[in-house]
């Protein structure tokens, strides 16, 4: 008997649960349709009703555009290598004049007699 009743119990179980999924389903449904009318209500409202409006206009790229971009940044590119090089012989070039100097003006502090020192 407590199996027959457990039995029933679980049926009713499922029967409430797909009854309760069916009304929340076309409950959902209502409420959808009801928001779709909205939005179609707030577009309506706002469209441009004047004439004089600027008409959006787009531009095309022409197919090679791609090859230009690519060839464009492998001269950007030779171009930045040769000025690096250049920078680069400068600065080893100045670099080489600064030492030079440095020298220079040692050799005169150390050739003067009154900055000898006795000891």
């Amino acid at each position: 008997m407590a199996g027959k009743t457990g039995k029933t119990l679980l049926c009713l179980t499922f029967a409430a649960a797909a009854v309760g999924g069916a009304l929340t389903y076309f409950k959902m449904k209502e409420k959808r349709n009801d928001l779709d009318e909205d939005f179609d209500d707030f577009t309506d409202e706002f469209e441009a009703e004047d004439e004089n409006t600027p008409k959006r206009t787009y531009t095309t790229l022409p197919k090679n555009a791609a090859n230009h971009v690519r060839e464009t940044a492998e001269d950007m590119k030779e171009t930045a290598k040769e000025i690096f090089h250049e920078v680069k012989d400068a600065a080893q070039e100045i670099g080489k004049e600064l030492k030079d100097s440095a020298d220079e003006i040692v050799s005169e502090f150390q050739a003067d007699p009154e900055n000898q020192t006795e000891e």
